[in-house]
């Protein structure tokens, strides 16, 4: 990879930086007699460790990377208690990577044991917010996920009511998928209120939170390495995101690299609400910076 697919190889060190704080840079770099020989930087330190006085985790998690992000990938993919050296942190978005990697073609099978994972639209969220309002000792997110719509709207009272923590605000958000906008913000804020929050903030991405992608080509063409896709505001389809049937489908046609997960987490790295197209998304950083802003008032 790193010889012969530098693009894929560059894009997984990328992710290696996001997923493990402590490496800067990882490059592999020949020795004389022929052999590769793997180099991780840590930011703390001057010279680059090799690969042998590195931790088990951080090697794992780096070769399942080097495996996923595979160009050429292996017909059969087996992995065996994955959870093994790594933090219960990164379990989720691995998770949801081997889910992808495996939707991508009918014949390859993943067999491993699953945690319940983080859907695309909470790697997005989660990602965003943190570049948006940076995250301090007085305020903390947390996205919590749920198995899809039905489930989210079910457990909405039951949440609220029992949701403790003094000072918490709730934002609430759902893809519109074609409904109706106004029905649907109705049913959910009724459902705040049942739960006595009615300070709660409900937030619909129209239709689906990819159409935050379309908004911002500048930011899609950095996160799928792609120059062409810059121009994709220009083209009459996509002047308006928001208004774009299924945004999802699109993507995979202009960015055949596009999966859910994984596209959620390189773009909430570029996304950048003053550039965007799409009003519901910039509706939705400017709800998160005002709540941010009332809970540090509160301190």
């Amino acid at each position: 990879m790193f010889e012969h697919h530098r693009p894929q190889f560059d894009r997984v060190r990328r992710i290696m930086s996001e997923r493990v704080p402590g490496v800067s840079k990882v490059e592999a770099k020949a020795t004389e007699d022929g052999r590769l020989v793997l180099r991780f930087q840590d930011g703390s330190f001057k010279d680059p460790f090799i690969a042998r006085y590195v931790s088990d985790g951080t090697i794992k998690m780096f070769a399942y990377l080097v495996l996923l992000y595979d160009p050429k990938p292996h017909p059969l993919l087996a992995v065996e208690e994955p959870e093994n050296q790594l933090h219960p942190e990164l379990m989720h978005e691995l998770v949801e990577e081997f889910r992808d990697h495996a939707r991508r073609g009918s014949s390859r099978e993943r067999a491993l044991d699953e945690p319940r994972g983080v859907p695309a639209g909470g790697v997005l969220l989660q990602g965003a917010a943190r570049r948006f309002v940076a995250p301090t000792p007085d305020l903390q997110f947390l996205c919590v996920a749920h198995e899809g719509k039905q489930d989210l709207e079910k457990s909405i009272p039951r949440k609220l009511q029992n949701w403790r923590e003094p000072g918490v605000r709730f934002v609430i958000v759902r893809d519109n998928d074609g409904g109706d906008c106004r029905s649907l913000k109705e049913r959910l804020v009724a459902a705040c209120e049942d739960a006595g929050r009615s300070d709660s903030v409900v937030r619909l991405a129209c239709q689906e939170l990819e159409a935050w992608y379309l908004g911002d080509p500048d930011a899609l063409a950095r996160a799928f390495e792609d120059e062409a896709l810059a121009g994709v505001g220009k083209k009459s389809r996509f002047r308006d995101p928001d208004s774009v049937a299924q945004p999802s489908a699109a993507l995979a046609e202009l960015a055949p690299a596009f999966q859910k997960v994984s596209g959620a987490r390189a773009m909430a790295a570029f996304l950048d609400p003053g550039k965007s197209s799409s009003r519901s998304f910039r509706v939705f950083v400017e709800v998160v910076e005002r709540l941010a802003g009332d809970v540090r008032g509160r301190g």
